[in-house]
């Protein structure tokens, strides 16, 4: 053993990547459901940490790490950030997190009164129950010391595992029933109008008679195909193409509309056609479904977006993601100028501008740096809270060109 734990210490970086390998290992093991997922790295590296406590690699990449993760979070999600600033569900979560993060700190600062603890293991105590690291930093900062590590590290492998078993708990003692969405991909059926109740109604009166995870995505009417319109008058001898995440929910829709019609649309491709592409142009991605301007002289819907290896049914609000597969239902013709227009680059959607994640994290550690003045504490920088701000701001940004702010 004293063999491995002097390489260990001697190698500092096979430490790391080892240490992330086993985490990575250890998070596949699975009990009844219950797994620790990423947080299994943190277990690991704790256990390494106790074995070989000089094996510990240079601060700077713990920093660089810690930057990275923080950039990638923010320019991922600065768009819904700042979308849930303006919405009132956003609103609500936000004030939710604030009121837990104030409790949090109310807290933290009632044991230490309690407790006889000093400040700075409060502090600690208080970042790592939410396993805020840059709030770490700036406590360090503030004291200069390093008694919030001591805290620190003392809490945040509870901030860890604690939300996990709450969560494993809560669901098995609430059995909440989630809809589990198919990953072999959405099922479709094509629907003869019978139901005479539908008969003279538009098509979006009928399908908000639908259950909410089916959607009517083209209809044949005239013996033509055409994307769905809400306005259209529907008749008896309308076919529906409809779509959702199984059978059985197809056929609750099925039974609601008339009878099955197989072919009726999929087999006439003249004027629809099915088209996936990949989407990784910048200036699509980011953007919701209806803020869209399809490209193409016919009428285009789109009727599945998979993300990985789950299919979403595309809402006005979805917000597309690099490498969404995006199904749509347009005319040949339209299908080289729409391909254009998603980019269709799998290659695309792994790639980022070098230039925007210097820019980026160099503006972010500036401004972290900077040092704001606060009554009855003094002054206090943000530290890497500085990345995480100009990267929200990146993400809520419209990217062009060269210019893609995302980190795959």
């Amino acid at each position: 053993m004293d063999v491995i734990r002097t390489m260990l210490e001697q190698q500092p970086l096979m430490a790391l990547f080892l240490t992330i390998a086993a985490g990575y290992l250890v998070r596949e093991i699975n009990i009844k459901g219950f797994s620790l997922g990423v947080g299994a790295v943190l277990f690991v590296a704790l256990g390494v940490g106790w074995f070989a406590p000089k094996a510990v690699p240079a601060p700077m990449v713990g920093t660089l790490g810690l930057a990275l993760f923080l950039y990638a979070v923010g320019v991922q999600y600065g768009k819904q950030f700042f979308l849930g600033l303006t919405s009132p569900a956003g609103r609500r979560a936000n004030l939710i997190a604030l009121v837990g993060v104030l409790l949090a700190g109310a807290v933290s600062l009632v044991i230490a009164r309690t407790m006889g603890l000093n400040i700075g293991y409060a502090l600690g105590l208080f970042a790592g129950s939410g396993t805020s690291t840059p709030t770490l930093q700036a406590a360090i900062a503030t004291l200069g010391n390093d008694d919030p590590a001591v805290g620190y590290s003392v809490s945040y492998p509870f901030g860890v595992a604690g939300p996990i078993l709450f969560l494993y708990f809560g669901f098995m003692m609430l059995k909440p029933k989630v809809d589990a969405t198919a990953a072999g991909g959405m099922e479709m059926l094509e629907i003869a109008l019978r139901n005479q109740d539908h008969f003279g109604r538009t098509l979006g009166e009928v399908m908000s008679g639908l259950p909410p995870q089916v959607k009517i995505v083209a209809l044949r009417a005239g013996h033509h195909n055409q994307p769905a319109s809400h306005g259209h008058i529907v008749s008896e001898n309308d076919v529906v193409l409809v779509v959702g995440p199984d059978k059985e929910v197809l056929e609750q829709a099925r039974m609601s509309l008339g009878e099955t019609a197989p072919g009726r649309v999929l087999k006439d491709r003249s004027d629809l056609d099915y088209l996936r592409v990949f989407a990784s142009r910048p200036s699509v991605v980011g953007r919701s479904i209806d803020d869209l301007d399809l490209p193409g002289e016919k009428a285009v819907v789109i009727a599945q977006v998979r993300r990985g290896d789950a299919n979403i049914l595309p809402r006005p609000d979805l917000m597309l993601e690099f490498g969404d597969r995006v199904g749509m239902l347009a005319h040949r013709d339209d299908f080289a100028a729409l391909k254009q227009y998603f980019g269709d680059s799998i290659k695309g959607t792994a790639e980022f501008s070098y230039i925007s994640i210097g820019l980026g994290m160099a503006i972010g550690f500036l401004i972290g740096a900077i040092q704001l003045p606060i009554p009855g504490i003094g002054k206090l920088a943000i530290g890497l809270s500085g990345v995480l701000i100009v990267a929200l701001v990146l993400g809520n940004l419209r990217r062009t060109g060269g210019m893609n702010w995302r980190i795959p």
